[in-house]
């Protein structure tokens, strides 16, 4: 081991410094707790405003595409309320924002969408630039890895990135944004290409720094330095017993989607070109897209009947006289902190154990399990068309490795660092002793958080219906709450869209025509 000088005369400043560092340090689930409350109660007002709190105070640090992202789902659901806004409406905290200038005329679904969209804009100019910063190697980062993971910069999850620019598109379709909706749907293509190529290097990354820790070259804020066996700790038997827990749970009721694949992505990019495509190559292109969900949701009839359309494009037969309701319930898994023991693996008789904190992916029970649509006395059902359960678990689990291998090392190489620092100290006696444990004790509970950042507005299932449009053009919709008549707006195709946040709640109903 190779340490640094430490000096102590101002022992007591430092610790104190270290007590008030202690006393903020909280995980992500702690801190939307307040806006959860209001956001799954259905108090849209209250969420967003308190998410405008969140995302004015976060506007330009580490999280700045977390609470954008949540923000933007806010909105999104708040233009699909039937009300009037708010008194005082909430002023967005994006630079890009012209949507605060509105006119008291400009009606208040597109307010809300325009808002939407300020706030994705946001999040995406970061990712961009957190992107840039990455490849340029930024020296903050690639020495974090001792540091709490939660101080880095969140750029975005692969399946955020693609629900961004797939809630993009639906917002621009809303507003008869057209071109903007193509130029979002390609992006998403994109960041599907991207997504495998990324984790393979985060995990590539990974495994070099813990082959750096073996070697004691890994070292911290000061300098200092320790060598660590990640892989060794991995054979420990607690550390097996605690993730063995983890692990089965990623394996559980986990749909066989494409590895960085959101089926309600690749479906509403065949319904857009199959709608709105312009020559054949647009309707290959909105073929390829519905047979390829068509295959991740084999038991959807609706998407049989899809296809049977799709194909029927290059012949001519063009889509007329339907509707299609798509149905968001429930709650997204969220990220939970799990503390394991990992050993140290001193010098000495016995085997020394210390915490490491690694993210659990928490799943939310609780969902309407279909919407019930009326069509001229008929009754016809949402079908399931992708579970974002298994979206985010399919993505936790290729990151896993990176993510365990990454918090192990950081975990081992900061307890052996301390154990050397607080066995000088010992020697040294008096308040020496004293302080210098209480700050590497706070040191270590500072740095002891697991990253649980996580775009958790995004419902936790996608559902959609197929009907011929009745000649009344009058549909009623039963989802979550009491049934409402929905009258569909002139069109040959019509899409209204369906939230629900929980069991009890009114349902959130808009239209959309794509033709």
């Amino acid at each position: 081991m190779n340490f640094t000088n430490i000096p102590f005369r101002a022992g007591l400043p430092v610790a104190l410094a270290a007590i008030a560092l202690l006393s903020g340090c909280t995980t992500y689930t702690q801190q939307t707790a307040d806006f959860h409350e209001s956001w799954k109660s259905g108090q849209l007002a209250a969420a967003s405003i308190e998410i405008d709190k969140k995302a004015d105070k976060n506007a330009n640090n580490q999280s700045t595409v977390v609470w954008s992202l949540e923000q933007g789902a806010v909105y999104r659901a708040r233009a699909l309320e039937n009300q009037p806004p708010p008194v005082a409406a909430p002023t967005p905290q994006m630079q890009v924002a012209p949507s605060s200038d509105a006119t008291p005329s400009v009606p208040y679904e597109v307010e809300m969408t325009r808002r939407s969209i300020d706030a994705f804009n946001w999040a995406s100019d970061r990712i961009t630039t957190y992107d840039e910063q990455a490849k340029a190697k930024v020296a903050s980062e690639a020495g974090a890895i001792l540091t709490n993971p939660a101080n880095l910069s969140y750029r975005g999850r692969a399946s955020d990135r693609i629900m961004l620019e797939t809630y993009q598109a639906l917002n621009f379709l809303k507003l008869g944004e057209f071109d903007n909706a193509r130029v979002a749907l390609n992006r998403v293509l994109q960041h599907q290409r991207d997504a495998v190529e990324a984790n393979a290097q985060r995990i590539a990354e990974a495994q070099a720094k813990a082959a750096d820790a073996k070697e004691g070259k890994v070292a911290d804020e000061q300098g200092q330095t320790a060598e660590y066996d990640t892989g060794k700790a991995l054979e420990d038997e607690k550390v097996a017993a605690a993730l063995q827990e983890v692990e089965t749970e990623l394996e559980t009721d986990v749909r066989p989607y494409e590895v960085y694949v959101n089926p309600f992505a690749v479906f509403l990019d065949g319904l857009f070109f199959m709608t709105r495509g312009d020559d054949s190559s647009d309707m290959e292109r909105a073929r390829k897209s519905i047979e390829r969900v068509a295959g991740m949701a084999p038991d959807c009839s609706f998407l049989r009947e899809d296809l049977q359309l799709a194909e029927g494009l290059a012949y001519g037969k063009k889509p007329d006289g339907l509707t299609y309701v798509v149905f968001e319930t429930g709650s997204a898994p969220s990220l939970d902190q799990l503390l394991i023991p990992i050993p140290l693996f001193l010098v000495t008789s016995k085997v020394d154990y210390m915490q490491c904190a690694l993210p659990r992916l928490k799943r939310d029970p609780f969902f309407t399990p279909a919407a019930d649509i009326t069509v001229d006395g008929e009754s016809v059902q949402t079908q399931l068309l992708c579970s974002m359960d298994s979206v985010v678990a399919r993505e936790f689990k290729n990151e896993w490795p990176a993510v365990l291998t990454k918090s192990i090392l950081s975990a081992g190489v900061k307890g052996l660092i301390q154990y050397q620092v607080k066995k000088e100290l010992k020697k040294q006696g008096g308040y020496a002793d004293l302080i210098g444990s209480l700050v590497t004790s706070v040191y270590t509970a500072t740095t002891t958080i697991a990253d649980t950042r996580s775009w958790t507005t995004l419902p936790k299932q996608f559902q959609y219906a197929r009907f011929a449009t009745p000649q009344s053009r009058t549909i009623t919709i039963a989802a979550g709450g009491a049934p409402q008549t929905v009258a569909l707006e002139p069109g040959k195709v019509n899409l209204v869209y369906v939230k629900n946040v929980a069991p009890g709640l009114p349902a959130l109903i808009s239209q959309t025509v794509l033709k």
